[in-house]
């Protein structure tokens, strides 16, 4: 994550009209007062970019909000006669962190979408083979019959359906059962969805489409069954609506374009 820095000018006037002894000293770093202003736009713009994105996914099922974390720079030390004060630098962006607090569970009476409720992720099969999680259970069935996600990902492990089915069940446990064509009268069993989980969720690494990579920070991956200890359960025909609260991002964008306004007019006042 690239890291952006903002610093402001300091201007220090030290000295007394009593004192003639006393030297007057300005610390005027006005100079660079471009580069600070561009510099703590570009933190602002990066930070607009983030809410603008919750913004965007507030109906995206399962979608996290991101959040950019600000930090201050380290302090430089300016000496004055009799004092030494510590100067500002302005503030760091350290990165981008990922709120997993569930959202609301919605009511959609299709059969193939199925909600996490409580911890956990279903892993899916990414484009290059790796193992990849997600919170949006919007699926459906692809042309052999196995279930994967609404972007043609397949859930592991796998789970084929008959292309008679007639009906499907998914039970809080995860159980995958229905009746077919072929056996109307009895109860077919296709397959178990798994749930899987991670130490630090926080760690886990976006990659587009509500899907996530596991990284070092995350930890490895845990993986169980629905209602298993430390795992939530599904709920068929249910999905998780995103944990973006509108009203909260829309007031946070305005106040960093209020801050972001008052950097141009500094900038055309140089």
């Amino acid at each position: 994550m690239k890291a952006f820095t903002a610093t402001l000018p300091l201007i220090l006037i030290c000295g007394c009209a009593d004192d003639a002894a006393t030297p007057r000293i300005e610390v005027n770093l006005s100079e660079s007062r471009s580069g600070v202003l561009a510099n703590a736009m570009a933190a602002l713009r990066y930070k607009m970019a983030v809410i603008e994105n919750n913004i965007a996914n507030a109906d995206t099922p399962a979608f996290k909000r991101s959040e950019v974390a600000l930090a201050d720079v380290s302090y430089s030390s300016v000496s004055l006669p009799g004092s030494e004060l510590a100067q500002g630098n302005g503030v760091l962006v350290t990165g981008v962190t990922r709120e997993f607090r569930s959202g609301s569970l919605r009511g959609t009476g299709r059969n193939l979408d199925v909600a996490v409720d409580g911890r956990g992720f279903f892993e899916v099969k990414l484009m290059d083979g790796s193992a990849g999680f997600t919170r949006n259970g919007r699926f459906q069935v692809n042309a052999d019959g196995k279930i994967c996600t609404s972007g043609g990902l397949l859930v592991q492990p796998e789970i084929s359906l008959s292309q008679d089915v007639l009906d499907l069940s998914i039970s809080p446990e995860g159980l995958v059962s229905g009746r077919t064509g072929s056996s109307p009268d009895t109860t077919t069993q296709f397959g178990q969805l798994q749930l899987t989980n991670f130490i630090n969720p926080d760690g886990l690494l976006a990659q587009g489409e509500n899907n996530f990579r596991e990284t070092p920070d995350s930890g490895p991956v845990i993986r169980g069954n629905p209602g298993d200890s430390g795992f939530g359960t599904v709920r068929q025909a249910f999905l998780e609506d995103s944990n973006v609260v509108l009203e909260t991002e829309i007031a946070s964008l305005r106040w960093a374009r209020e801050q972001y306004d008052l950097l141009q007019q500094l900038m055309l006042q140089r």
